[in-house]
């Protein structure tokens, strides 16, 4: 069969960076800033006039005028406004407050929060009132300045008033842009320090509160409410919930100054229309502001029901994200696609009621002023008689403006954004109050003797667990704040001891608690005997499950600590990672992906214990790091790593937990733990000395060919190197990486210049062009029926009878049609946008559901996670509102400038300058803020990222005590985060303050020439006039500034619309659309039996897809031609042509040195790699023309690392209700889950039995290893096919269940018949197999039935055969 390229993954599109910019042309000079204005903060060295103007920032403007702002133009930071320093303030205002009486919820961490700003929010109060004088007095002065116009007093009288009016306008504009840059200022200080408070806290609180649990002695945990459930819980905190304080710090003080400002306009409008109209008007609004409080109350709920169905989508995503693995094997990408859709949905509706309650406030906001004005016209001429003029007439006008902007925007925005902000808070503070690690009795080392470790008859407990307990169908989605459970036993009076260059085994059946015992001597489980526990010494920790930062393979062993050469590259021999990095592109200095992506799982085992080696700690734990590698390698690291190394070397006490019983005789002390995590036996014996094994296991020391065999010949999935070049790399001596390396984690995307036009239109599209346009019709005719109604006043105060009641009928009706247009614009304008947003949304979810893996391995969770989080935020709430602010405002701003070019049309002379400079300033500053935003943006990944890595690595972090080295590494990233945001700040107040200050010199022109002209002028038209324009007083500076943020949170659209257009994909049809496509199709036997002529459907590459039966395959068989493999377009081959017939029905074992190849082929069954060439047929049909979506359903795959999601256990067996519970609870007892859960608890929980509505905590927190693998093998068994791929399955459990395993897959109804394919380091796993697969660097190096290659004199095999027969002679 000939050779061809599969089309499993299309090809990569043009991802735009920074580095996308296009550079200037040759020979010009590119502009810079002066070196000493980078290096000093330019806000310290500002002046006086310089700070209240912000002309500091002008520099910066204008260097992004002419070209894109870089990360390197940002000027340094004043010391007051660091990360470092926020974070501080806010940490030690907390701790001040340990001891304080009990409070209400969440009014601790508030004050706390509001002491380390105390200066700022003084400071701000008595600005926001001075700001509040200066809007009461222009209204004031628009009565006597229109009474003087229908007059014939003093010219010098009216110039006065003019002046004051002018005064007030300038004094207005001045102070409110300093007490906005203070407000938003504190608010970004409340929110970066908050997020250092929560990451550092992050850092002590224990993992059994962080899974969910709840500590019997938490302190103002009314009831003993558990703490945060899931990790997507606490991402939330510092992705969603401190963006609260962004939002309310401009308008906090708007909550006691508005009252104040609405006692003195209320005066002044008794004073003018008398008390019965004035209290009548006044009494509307104060109805108005009762109902906006109510409905500000309603939405503080509405958002913490919001922010809780957030909660569940982001976890969900998280969790589907993070085990795509799993997901595209067992093609479940369309069921959780509508999974998070449907949360996503709920997510929706619940904003739409938010929307719904906004969209009332905003309709008040419009209306309120002018049913106050018919309450105050219609109680003054209607009943008191009076005659309305018309100074009494606009002056009430203006008042009543004045009242609206109060009760329309100023206090129902300290109504909106306060209840957000205390739900938010409490939610900090309930995180804020999970109990931190327990601390056993430490000793000085030097007075202990050689005993390191004594846990004597102490008994441990998983605080508030729930496993076992009935978590119901709706498991899936719990509250993220949950009830706690009682507290379950993990271990029961367990008793162990290490000494000092001695080492203690730890041993027991799957579920016995071993990794609980080490979790136990690190804090993290409860110990009611805590006295009973003693620790001395430092401690390293190696996980069963490795922990592996996103950066280079050096900075994962040092984890910050010294780099010693010599001590570095022992290490680096002992676990025989030396030839790795020599094989690597940039040696030890090769970036290695998020979690370990590009890595084996022997690798990433082995990069975790050099880590423990490297460490230098008194007490290393070490949780099972031999079972995911071959026995050769094992018994290598048992005698380089944990015999020569730490035993002798570095006299540590060691603790193994292992199930590889063979190294038992070589132990000092062995604890063998029993069902229920109770002691089983603890012997204490006279080691082995393991030379003398070794010399009969190998004769000799294994050789640099043997050592170069267990190591990677080529760089794993996703991993960084070009395949003809990498080979030499780095040579671990601190040289850095080459300069032909391929970047693993690429770096994010950055669009420059302005928002593209096609993401307008994207963006439009997925709003619905009709009711987008629609609500922007009805906003104009809600701005044209408000004018109508003021300028009916005009008509009133010159009819002759001023009470007849058609009048006042006119004027109501047009009060209720501008509710009613107000009301019905604003529910249209929410619900396209938030339909956009859920488009958006989804589009982005289907793509990267359908994104290759290799994408997985080259972004950062984070960052997928910060499309999903924050720039969905911003685009649900941020860009609706500022879209919505700008339409109306602009239209608000056009109307008023109109009509006082038609009152004073000398007025038009100036306004083209006007609107020149306005254009000028708009264009000169947005240029900045647009890439201010976008570098905002792009650096919240980094800080998510880092957040969520910290997250998941808390207990080694605690156990090697990195915690100062690892917030400071986390402060770096929230500094470098803080400056795009805080010039973007300056950039805000500058353009806000030069705008503000030209509307100014309009009202300034218009009230002189008013004075000059009066003779010329109708006082009604006057009034009218000058009512309108003292109202674009700071707002119309907001509309052109809010027209650029809709610009800069358009960057986020921008980020979604990427995601959902832009990312590579797999050549993959979902459920919906196989069913639309003709199919060729296959006969019984595979063949093609389609005309070539037919119109049959083609992928991306062009290759014909067949239909192939929903039972298919029917028998299993494989043949597989010259295959060649690669995890990347861009990166070497990993199978070098494979050719292999695997046999229906055959039990397959496949083994091979670590990195030969073993997983690489697996994937490549299930098209899971990228297919260079060759061909893979099962059951005759390629599967290069099967529909991926179809061979994968056709497979049963045990990925490597065993995938759990949050909710019940039949939820994680079967997502999607395929079988019935007698099916599963068979395959459970299959794999012996039963057996296990029987008394036997788990390592997490233990002793309620399994059941199908047990809950799972996230990533399957609260089961062991062993027990993660033995449901995902489950899962396989369900599914019944014909082909079973199993890679590592039975790595993390003891021999016994392995051996129980291997007979369920020869005899199980779920397996019989079966293709297995079986990928195992243990040689007896596979030994019975019909046939074996060896594999070496990407080849077949031997094939055969066991029984022929075992005797082959020479064989690679043979020789796995003789060492592991050895070992457990031995044992």
């Amino acid at each position: 069969m000939p050779s061809r390229r599969s089309s499993s993954t299309s090809a990569t599109p043009r991802r735009t960076g920074a580095a996308a910019a296009t550079p200037p042309p040759r020979g010009a000079e590119v502009p810079e800033l002066p070196k000493e204005y980078l290096e000093k903060s330019p806000y310290e060295e500002a002046g006086c006039l310089s700070r209240w103007s912000f002309h500091f920032g002008f520099p910066l403007l204008n260097l992004g005028a002419k070209r894109p702002l870089l990360k390197s133009d940002l000027p340094k930071l004043a010391e007051e406004d660091t990360a470092a320093n926020s974070t501080e303030r806010i940490w030690e205002q907390w701790n001040a407050s340990e001891g304080a009486p009990r409070q209400k919820r969440g009014r601790r961490l508030l004050k706390a929060i509001f002491r380390a700003h105390y200066w700022e929010v003084i400071a701000s109060g008595v600005l926001t009132f001075i700001e509040g004088v200066t809007i009461v007095s222009q209204p004031v002065l628009i009565g006597p300045l229109i009474s003087w116009i229908a007059s014939d007093r003093e010219m010098q009288e009216g110039y006065i008033l003019a002046a004051a009016l002018t005064v007030a306008s300038f004094a207005q504009g001045i102070i409110h842009h300093k007490n906005f840059y203070l407000t938003m200022r504190w608010g970004w200080h409340a929110r970066t320090g908050m997020t250092g408070v929560l990451h550092r806290k992050l850092l002590k609180v224990s993992s059994a509160a962080l899974r969910g649990h709840n500590d019997a002695k938490a302190k103002h945990i009314k009831k003993k409410k558990a703490a945060m459930a899931g990790a997507a819980s606490v991402y939330n905190l510092i992705s969603s919930d401190t963006d609260r304080f962004d939002s309310l710090a401009p308008f906090l003080h708007f909550g006691w100054v508005s009252i104040c400002e609405f006692i003195a306009l209320t005066a002044f409008l008794v004073q003018r229309v008398g008390p019965a109209a004035g209290l009548g008007a006044t009494g509307s609004l104060i109805l108005a502001m009762a109902l906006q409080t109510r409905i500000g109350k309603a939405l503080g709920k509405r958002r913490r029901k919001t922010a809780r169905l957030s909660d569940r989508r982001v976890r969900t995503t998280s969790e589907v994200i993070g085990a795509m693995a799993t997901v595209k094997a067992y093609a479940w990408e369309a069921p959780f696609s509508s999974r998070i859709n449907a949360l996503r949905a709920d997510e929706a509706g619940s904003i739409r009621r938010s929307q719904q309650m906004k969209a009332v406030n905003l309709a008040m906001q419009a209306a309120a002023p002018s049913v106050a004005g018919l309450i105050a016209f219609g109680v003054y001429v209607g009943v008191q008689g009076n005659e309305l003029s018309a100074a009494n007439a606009y002056a009430t006008v203006a008042l009543i403006a004045a009242l609206r902007e109060i009760v329309g925007r100023h206090f129902p925005r300290f109504i909106e954004f306060w209840p957000e902000m205390v739900a938010a808070v409490m939610r900090m503070e309930k995180f804020m109050l999970l109990p931190d690690v327990q601390a056993f009795t430490s000793v000085d080392k030097a007075k202990v003797g050689n005993e390191l470790l004594r846990v004597d008859g102490a008994s441990f407990y998983w605080p508030g667990s729930s496993i076992g307990a009935a978590a119901g169908a709706a498991a899936p989605e719990e509250e993220p704040l949950t009830e706690g459970a009682a507290d379950t036993l993990a271990l029961d009076r367990v008793t162990v001891y290490a000494r000092r260059g001695e080492l203690t085994m730890v041993n027991g059946a799957v579920g016995s608690g071993k990794t609980a015992l080490l979790s136990a001597v690190l804090g993290e489980l409860r110990c009611t005997e805590p006295g009973r526990v003693t620790v001395a010494g430092s401690l390293g920790y190696c996980p069963q499950e490795p922990w592996i930062l996103s950066g280079s393979l050096r900075s994962n062993v040092l984890f910050n600590a010294p780099y010693d050469a010599e001590r570095f590259e022992r290490v680096l021999t002992a676990c025989a990672l030396d030839v790795d990095a020599a094989q690597l592109p940039d040696g030890v200095h090769t970036e290695i992906g998020e979690k370990g992506v590009n890595l084996s799982g022997g690798q990433k085992a082995r990069v975790s214990l050099a880590r423990a080696c490297y460490a230098g700690a008194d007490l290393v734990l070490l949780d099972d790091p031999l079972a995911a590698v071959d026995p050769e390698v094992a018994a290598h690291l048992f005698r380089a790593c944990v015999l020569d190394w730490l035993l002798r070397d570095c006299g540590a006490a060691v603790v193994l937990v292992t199930h590889q019983e063979q190294f038992e005789p070589y132990a000092n002390t062995v604890l063998r733990l029993a069902p229920g995590g109770a002691t089983e036996a603890l012997v204490s014996q006279t080691p082995q000395q393991f030379s003398a094994a070794e010399a009969r296991q190998r004769g000799r020391a294994p050789s640099e060919e043997e050592r170069a065999s267990w190591s990677e010949s080529r760089p794993r999935r996703g991993d960084a190197g070009d395949g003809d070049k990498g080979g030499d790399g780095g040579d671990g001596d601190g040289s850095g990486p080459t300069a032909t390396t391929v970047k693993l984690v690429q770096k994010e995307e950055r669009e420059l210049g302005e928002v593209k036009l096609s993401t307008w239109l994207a963006y439009i599209r997925a709003c619905g062009p009709l009711v987008f346009s629609a609500a922007f019709f009805m906003m104009a005719l809600g701005q044209a029926s408000l004018m109508a109604t003021d300028y009916y006043l005009k008509v009133w105060t010159e009819a002759d009878d001023q009470r007849d009641g058609r009048i006042i009928g006119i004027y109501g009706a047009l009060c209720g049609v501008t509710f009613v247009l107000a009301f019905a614009r604003t529910t249209a304008f929410f619900r396209s946008t938030l339909r956009a947003s859920s488009a958006l949304h989804d589009g982005a979810l289907r793509s990267v559901l359908q994104a290759p893996l290799y994408f997985f391995a080259a972004t950062p969770l984070g960052r997928i996670l910060n499309r999903f989080s924050s720039d969905l935020n911003q685009t649900d709430e941020l860009l609706a509102m500022a879209m919505y602010d700008t339409a109306a405002i602009a239209l608000a701003s056009a109307g008023a400038v109109i009509l006082g070019c038609i009152v004073m049309p000398w007025l038009a002379l100036l306004m083209p300058f006007v609107l020149y400079v306005f254009v000028r300033v708009r264009n000169f500053a947005t240029r900045s803020m647009r890439e201010l935003k976008r570098m905002d943006n792009i650096h919240k990944s980094p800080v998510y990222s880092s957040f969520a890595s910290a997250l998941a690595g808390v207990v080694p972090i605690r156990a090697y005590g990195r915690q100062d080295e690892t917030d400071a590494q986390f402060q770096e990233r929230l500094e470098a985060g803080a400056r795009p945001w805080f010039w973007w700040l300056v950039a805000n107040r500058w353009i806000g303050f030069n705008l503000d200050m030209l509307v100014s010199v309009i009202v300034a022109a218009l009230a002189f020439l008013v004075v000059a002209l009066r003779d010329s002028l109708d006082p009604a038209l006057a009034g009218f006039a000058l009512a309108y324009i003292i109202g674009l007083g700071g707002v119309f500076q907001y509309m052109v500034r809010m027209s650029a943020l809709v610009e800069t949170y358009m960057s986020s659209t921008e980020r979604l619309v990427h995601y959902a257009t832009q990312l590579p994909q797999e050549a993959v049809a979902v459920d919906g659309d196989e069913a639309d496509v003709p199919l060729a199709q296959t006969d019984a036997n595979g063949d093609d039996d389609a005309d070539p002529e037919d119109g049959v459907a083609v992928d991306a590459a062009g290759v014909r897809l067949l239909d192939v039966a929903a039972a298919w395959p029917p028998r299993g068989g494989v043949k597989i031609r010259d295959l060649k493999v690669r995890y990347r377009s861009d990166l070497p081959t990993v199978l070098k042509g494979i050719d292999v017939d695997i046999p229906a029905g055959a039990k397959v074992g496949v083994c091979g040195r670590t990195g030969s190849g073993k997983s690489s082929m697996l994937l490549s069954l299930a098209r899971l790699n990228e297919v260079e060439a060759g061909t893979i047929a099962i059951d005759g049909v390629d599967t290069g023309r099967v529909p991926l979506q179809r061979l994968r359903r056709g497979l049963a795959v045990i990925p490597q690392e065993p995938h759990l999601f949050s909710g019940t256990l039949r939820f994680n067996m079967d997502p999607f209700a395929e079988y019935t519970d007698a099916d599963i609870e068979d395959a459970l007892r299959t794999v012996s889950l039963g057996d296990a859960a029987d008394g036997a608890g788990g390592d997490d929980a233990a002793a309620a039995a399994l059941s199908l509505t047990s809950k799972i905590e996230e990533a399957g927190s609260n089961l062991s290893q062993g027990q993660r693998q033995l449901l995902s093998l489950a899962r396989a068994l369900l599914r019944r096919r014909r082909l079973v791929l199993l890679d590592e399955a039975t790595a993390a459990v003891d021999f016994a269940t392995d051996a129980r395993i291997q007979k369920a897959l020869r005899e199980a109804e779920g397996f019989r018949g079966a293709t297995c394919v079986i990928i195992a380091h243990r040689v007896r796993t596979i030994i019975d197999a019909d046939l074996i697969i060896v594999l070496d660097d990407g080849r077949v190096a031997e094939v055969g039935p066991p029984e022929e290659l075992r005797n082959r004199p020479g064989g690679v095999f043979a020789a796995m055969v003789k060492e592991s027969e050895l070992q457990h002679a031995e044992a």
